[in-house]
């Protein structure tokens, strides 16, 4: 009957894959998905051998076209199962460490926890509970980083399982023993969504045998229960000889001896069925126990014999040496592996060592060439310090000076300015008198100049806006011209200028308005006007002077013979490099212009 389901499902699944092998022209990308079926399927075989072997026979056929990495990886992980429920724990642990090596070295995390899982229930067949337990954690710490929600489930009832074993071992007592905790955990997350409901037997299981270990049997019957009615519903004959085992071991020990045998037996007939000898080797124990609790010693005795036989036949201990050998070579050589990671490590930082000490030794000869050249720049500033405040020192005591000396030629030029007027009081001659005025007015022009110079703090420059109303009022003085009487502007744009220039400008400015006074305006207009205006304009001074008199014969400008006063404008205009230009039209304008850079 089982060769004619197997022969259905093989047809079944035969025209399945060549609807989707059968174009010819599939992608990588339907292989691939194709693949991924394959595997989940293959994780809900369970313990059916031939559907096991099925899936991996076609993940094998698929991988000869993708070459896949992970399809690699589950091959050697189902083909471990496969072991594993054929009881070929060596040969199961082999392929296991394999699959696990690879995963590995290709950074598949997805199967990891599987893997672990696998290797933990190998070690727990033969007793190893530690390296059972080491086994599990891993698998659930990877689990969790890769959010699986199921493979969560499984190995937190796994962990349970082998807690409960190490008690059962040991023979701690079963109050001290905290698997149920984890399973119903577990089972609560298992029955929090459906899809899980499979995941759901191994708990009813294994919480059914904590109760009944608890003397508790009314609950683990109903756990029990409930575990038959899911292993039946999803034909998972492994998982029922342990619901089997475990309901009628409580109802044996709860009196009902006739039921539990009942179910006892079921347990091991399955076992037998699915070629389970560790099933049926574990089976064989319950039963000898359950007759021994009851003084039925023949029957025990009997079962106890049926059980060491296969104790021996399986040859649990040599089993459990060789896999505990086989995972310590596997750890070994891992350790081994980082060993030789580390030690290339270790040279590679001893380069990186060496490296970083040139590079300190190359930055200490920097820092002490960086001194070196402070020290010696530090000495130059000090040197330039030193230097600038002897310059500073010299200036300021230059300064000093030069303005002692526009103070002393003030004094003097007011002096002979003092004199000359002294002597016009004893001339009687107009003309000589006009002249002498002339020179007293050109001197005090000059004088001002040195007065308003000793006065700053730059001994170089003059105060254009001070100096040229104090001398067209010094001016309108010696002619005794009231200043309400004149219409006088100033336009003046400029604040300081050079001595060099001003001087003789000054001194332009004082002949041109002496000649304004004493020969424009002798038809005594109503209302005279001189205006002056001096500014900057393209590089160069613009002074530009107007009056409305009777205006210069352009004769006179043009050749001076008998005016000394135009002859010394034309002179001035000539030293500071300027040019003049004179029109007579509505009275005398003159515009000078002097080359001049701020």
């Amino acid at each position: 009957m089982r060769r004619i389901k197997y022969l259905c499902l093989l047809v079944f699944v035969t025209a399945h894959v060549g609807l989707v092998f059968g174009q010819g022209n599939g992608s990588g990308g339907d292989y691939k998905k194709h693949l991924d079926n394959l595997i989940i399927k293959s994780k809900g075989a369970g313990t059916n051998l031939d559907t096991l072997r099925y899936y991996i026979n076609e993940i094998k056929k698929l991988n000869n076209r993708l070459h896949d990495k992970t399809a690699t990886v589950y091959v050697e992980y189902l083909d471990a199962r496969d072991a594993w429920l054929n009881s070929d724990f060596y040969q199961s642990m082999q392929l296991a460490v394999s699959s696990l090596n690879d995963a590995q070295k290709w950074k598949l995390t997805q199967p990891l926890p599987e893997i672990y899982s696998l290797i933990g229930n190998l070690h727990k067949e033969n007793t190893n509970y530690p390296m059972a337990f080491i086994a599990a954690q891993k698998g659930l710490d990877i689990a969790r980083q890769n959010n699986d929600t199921l493979e969560i489930i499984r190995l937190l009832g796994m962990k349970a399982m082998f807690k409960r074993g190490y008690s059962l071992h040991f023979g701690l007592p079963i109050d001290k023993d905290s698997s149920l905790a984890l399973r119903l955990e577990a089972l609560k997350i298992a029955e929090a969504n459906p899809k899980y409901e499979p995941e759901r037997i191994s708990f009813y299981n294994n919480i059914a045998q904590h109760y009944y270990l608890l003397k508790d049997y009314e609950k683990a019957k109903y756990y029990g229960k409930k575990g038959i009615a899911l292993a039946l519903k999803y034909h998972q004959k492994r998982s029922l000889t342990y619901s089997y085992s475990f309901i009628g071991t409580a109802y044996y020990y709860s009196g009902d001896r006739k039921q539990g045998m009942m179910y006892l037996n079921k347990a091991l007939q399955l076992s037998i069925e699915i070629k389970q000898p560790y099933r049926k080797m574990e089976i064989y124990d319950d039963i000898s126990r359950c007759y021994q609790s009851s003084s039925d010693y023949k029957q025990a005795f009997f079962y106890l014999n049926k059980f060491r036989w296969l104790v021996d036949s399986l040859q649990v201990r040599s089993n459990e040496k060789q896999i505990g050998e086989l995972q310590i070579k596997y750890e070994t050589a891992k350790k081994d592996e980082a060993l030789a990671l580390l030690n290339q490590a270790a040279l590679q930082k001893n380069k990186q060592l060496h490296w970083l000490l040139a590079d300190v030794l190359l930055f200490f000869v920097l820092i002490a060439i960086l001194a070196y050249m402070y020290v010696l720049i530090r000495r130059k500033n000090d040197a330039l310090t030193a230097s600038n405040a002897q310059i500073n020192e010299q200036s300021t005591k230059l300064q000093v000076l030069m303005k002692e000396l526009h103070h002393r030629v003030k004094n003097n030029l007011q002096i002979v300015s003092s004199l000359l007027n002294l002597q016009s009081s004893r001339i009687t001659d107009p003309e000589a008198l006009n002249v002498l005025n002339a020179s007293r007015q050109r001197i005090e022009a000059m004088s001002i100049i040195h007065n308003s110079l000793y006065q700053r703090d730059n001994a170089n420059k003059v105060d254009m806006k001070k100096f040229l109303p104090v001398l067209l009022n010094n001016i309108l003085e010696s002619f005794g011209q009231n200043r309400e009487e004149i219409d006088i502007s100033m336009e003046i744009l400029i604040d300081d200028m050079d001595v060099d220039i001003a001087m003789p400008l000054g001194l332009i400015i004082n002949e041109w308005a002496t000649n304004t006074y004493k020969h424009a305006y002798r038809n005594m207009l109503e209302r005279p006007s001189l205006r002056i205006f001096i500014g900057y304009e393209d590089n160069q001074v613009k002074l530009k002077m107007n009056d409305n008199g009777i205006g210069i014969p352009m004769a006179v400008w043009e050749n001076p013979k008998g005016s000394f006063g135009v002859k010394l404008v034309k002179i001035l205009v000539k030293q500071i490099g300027g040019t003049s230009r004179v029109s007579n039209t509505g009275g005398t304008s003159m515009e000078l212009d002097i080359p001049y850079v701020k």
